[in-house]
Parts: structure tokens; C-alpha cells; sequence
């Protein structure tokens, strides 16, 4: 038992030599391996992204003798998603059609397509968990407006913003850090606006995680990169004095784009 505790301390950290290292000294003391030894040395890789490593486990575990059970292939899943191989990590999915459509491996999926700002394949995804019974959260939704968002498509990004907010889905902090940064990027100040515009005002943005929660500032700190570029930066920097809302670091730096294109700006 303290051997695979020890492995699922380095499955946490995504220390794949750790776990690598502790897993031969357990081969060395003859020390019994079972399904949750395995399980912890595929999920360590997948949170490495290390998906080579995932399918030599998986592998290892099965010449064990023992059953690959769910779990431990989504893991594979998440391995190649994580390592931006989401092609691999669907030919993976396919696999566990024996096993049932798993809502966690293809949330896993959708992810890893839209890291990659994929958003047919990532809509795809979502259209599977869809069809599968699983409801939509502001986690599914928020991957389908950041996957637009990273492809440079920020006015279908704004637009996959409001369906999450007429679902009554509140964004998380970084879905709109995602969008918002597109958004100056590739100068579209008006999707920016947009995108501000749907955000809730004076009070906290979550979406059930209480580790994903950001100030309104934020929001309007990542809305003056945009406007910065479009000669916009004085404008929002009222609407923040406004709504009473102190600038910071964050504020000054996104207003040096500005600076650099003659907008002259003065904080008090």
C-alpha cells in the first residue's frame, strides 16, 4: 500500500522519473504490483504528457495478466491530449467503445483539439458528450469559445460567450483570459468589447470551482490590450474608474500599447 501511495504522490506532481525511478525499485524489492500500481504510472504520465510512457504501462499492465479497466485507458486518452496529439488520443477514444462512451475521456478530447484551436473538431467533441446524456457546463462551453479563440475566430468566440451566458453559464477566469487575449491579438477591440460586455459587473466571475474565480479588474485589465491597439485605452480606463475599480501593474503594462501608438492616458 505504500509503495503505490508513494506512486500516486508522484502521479500528482507529474514527476514521471520519480514515479519511473520508485516503480523499478519496486520491481527490484519483488514487490507485488496490481490494477492501482499501473493506474497511478498512466495517470502520472498522462499529467506529463508523456504518452509514449502511458501506452508502456498500459502495456506492462496488461502482460500482468490483469484487466485494463476504464479508467486507466481514458488516462492514455489524456496523455496524448495533453501532449497535442488529439488525433491519437481519439484513435485511443475509439477503442473504449467497448467499454461505453466515457464522458471524461472525450471532455479530455475536446480539450486537448482545443488547445490546438480546432473548433469543428473540439464541436465535435462536445456533440458526443451531448449525446451521450452529459449536460453542458461552463467548462464544455468555454472549451468550444477558446478553441475559436486560439484559431484567431474571436467573433465566434464572442458569440459561443453569449450562448454560455444565455444558458446562464458563468465563464471561468480563464476561458475569458483565453478570448480576451486573442481578442488583442489580432486587434478585434469590438469582439473585446463584446466579450466585456457579457461579463458580470461588480461581483466575482466562477463557475462552480473555487479555484476559477477572477475580479472584475481582470476582465477589464485584459479588455484595455485590445483597446490599446485600437486608440480605445482612455475609454475603458474610465469605464474602470467607474466601476470603481483601482488600476494596478497589470493595467499600466497593458496601457504601454497604448503609449506606443500616441495614446496618452492619466492614472490617478
Amino acid at each position: 500500500m505504500a509503495w503505490n501511495t508513494m506512486l500516486k504522490a508522484h502521479a500528482i506532481a507529474g514527476d514521471m522519473d520519480g514515479a519511473a525511478t520508485h516503480f523499478a525499485e519496486m520491481q527490484l524489492q519483488r514487490v507485488p504490483v496490481n490494477t492501482r500500481t499501473f493506474g497511478k504510472l498512466i495517470r502520472c504520465a498522462a499529467e506529463a504528457g508523456q504518452p509514449e510512457q502511458a501506452v508502456r504501462f498500459l502495456r506492462e499492465h496488461q502482460q500482468h495478466g490483469l484487466a485494463s479497466d476504464l479508467v486507466s485507458q481514458t488516462s492514455v486518452v489524456d496523455a496524448f491530449a495533453k501532449a497535442g496529439c488529439p488525433e491519437e488520443a481519439e484513435t485511443w477514444l475509439e477503442a473504449l467503445e467497448g467499454l461505453g462512451e466515457d464522458e471524461v475521456a472525450l471532455g479530455l478530447l475536446a480539450a486537448g483539439y482545443a488547445r490546438l484551436g480546432k473548433g469543428f473538431e473540439t464541436r465535435r467533441c462536445l456533440e458526443r458528450l451531448l449525446a451521450a446524456g452529459a449536460k453542458p457546463t461552463s467548462e464544455t462551453w468555454g472549451l468550444q469559445a477558446s478553441a475559436w479563440a486560439r484559431q484567431g475566430e474571436t467573433a465566434r468566440a464572442a458569440h459561443w460567450l453569449q450562448e454560455m451566458v444565455e444558458m446562464k453559464l458563468q465563464p471561468s477566469s480563464s476561458t475569458l483570459a483565453v478570448l480576451l487575449s486573442a481578442c488583442a491579438k489580432s486587434q478585434d477591440s469590438q469582439s473585446a468589447a463584446r466579450i466585456q460586455s457579457l461579463c458580470p459587473q461588480g461581483a466575482e466571475m466562477a463557475d462552480g470551482n473555487d479555484g476559477d474565480r477572477a475580479h472584475p479588474g481582470h476582465v477589464y485589465n485584459a479588455a484595455l490590450q485590445s483597446a490599446s491597439h485600437s486608440g480605445e485605452a482612455e475609454v475603458k480606463l474610465k469605464e474602470m474608474s467607474d466601476a470603481k475599480l483601482k488600476p494596478n501593474l497589470l493595467t499600466y503594462n497593458s496601457l504601454k500599447l497604448g503609449v506606443g501608438q500616441g495614446v496618452v492616458v492619466v492614472l490617478v
